[in-house]
């Protein structure tokens, strides 16, 4: 069983998602799986369809600008939509983009994808740019609540499990901006609020690697 997941990195905010997404790799080479990392240029439309065609993948994973209607991939390239759909049948697949899990995500579901989890309006998160990404705490609270789903997945969880360790993850930084109140805290906690309530699940909340292989 295999992973395949997008990560570009052609702007600045994709590039910081991106770089946090390099945990799920990490964590899915701890259990063995066979990870097809998209990353940068790689992640075109061509690319994708090829790879999802010649792999068996449980799981798919998608970081980029989204829309409700589809995922972007390298220069805002559409590389999923309800044209190749179809392409993820039987398959887990989490999105960390705007808006996906308003249309996209149920329409994948009724497609026959084994299930969704992405956000329904916009994945908001900030920056500290005085600081390198990875080395960023403002933007570790929201990547991280947001990782904590695929990174469940990969760990044979379910998708309910997943969401649900998704949603506690962001109840820890929410208190954390709580219990240590600094300025960044007035826009911090009111974001990570609206991903967790935007945050969506869709399909077989049982599913899990080990059910789909």
């Amino acid at each position: 069983m295999s992973v395949i997941m997008t990560r570009p990195n052609y702007d600045e905010a994709i590039n910081c998602v991106s770089i946090y997404a390099e945990k799920i790799k990490i964590e899915a080479d701890k259990k063995g799986l066979t990870v097809h990392d998209l990353y940068g240029k790689k992640a075109t439309r061509m690319v994708l369809e090829s790879f999802l065609k010649k792999h068996k993948a449980g799981l798919v994973f998608f970081n980029g600008h989204g829309a409700s209607d589809l995922v972007a991939g390298h220069d805002d390239e559409p590389i999923l939509d309800k044209n190749n759909s179809h392409l993820l049948r039987a398959k887990i697949t989490h999105v960390l983009a705007c808006s996906a899990g308003s249309q996209l995500g149920p329409g994948l579901v009724e497609n026959g994808a084994a299930a969704f989890i992405g956000y329904k309006n916009m994945f908001c998160f900030h920056m500290d740019r005085s600081k390198k990404p990875g080395d960023d705490k403002i933007a570790a609270a929201f990547l991280e609540s947001a990782n904590q789903a695929p990174i469940s997945l990969v760990k044979g969880n379910t998708v309910r499990e997943a969401y649900q360790r998704s949603q506690e993850t962001y109840d820890k930084w929410i208190n954390y901006f709580d219990i240590h109140y600094t300025l960044e805290s007035s826009f911090v906690i009111p974001l990570l609020v609206w991903d967790k309530l935007n945050q969506v699940v869709y399909g077989n909340e049982n599913a899990s690697l080990t059910t789909i292989s």
